[in-house]
């Protein structure tokens, strides 16, 4: 559950790619792996969705889970990056994902 803010505005905001306005909402401690019932995804996949890689490496570097999946088509970001096109994206993500990181 999104606490200290807005989920939605957080949400569009990572939609949108407002760096400034992603970066307040997080401040302001709005959980950015929250699945909100009507929308069914994360600010994180909405970002990749939409090709926003800034504010996907935002999101990220702020605790988003590279490898939450979608309530609302079971994709993970990188599935709904690759999806609609946004090659980038879905590279940066699939960097991210921890099966990609070497294990010791």
């Amino acid at each position: 559950m999104p606490f200290g803010g807005d989920w939605k505005a957080l949400y569009q905001a990572a939609r949108e790619g407002e760096l400034e306005a992603l970066t307040r909402w997080l401040d302001q401690g709005v959980d950015p792996n929250f699945q909100h019932p009507e929308f069914g995804t994360t600010p994180l996949i909405a970002a990749a969705e939409m090709g926003q890689l800034e504010a996907v490496k935002a999101l990220v570097a702020r605790g988003a889970q590279v490898d939450a999946i979608s309530d609302w088509d079971r994709c993970t970001a990188e599935q709904a990056a690759l999806e609609l096109g946004h090659q980038k994206v879905a590279h940066w993500l699939r960097a991210q994902s921890p099966a990609a990181k070497p294990r010791d």
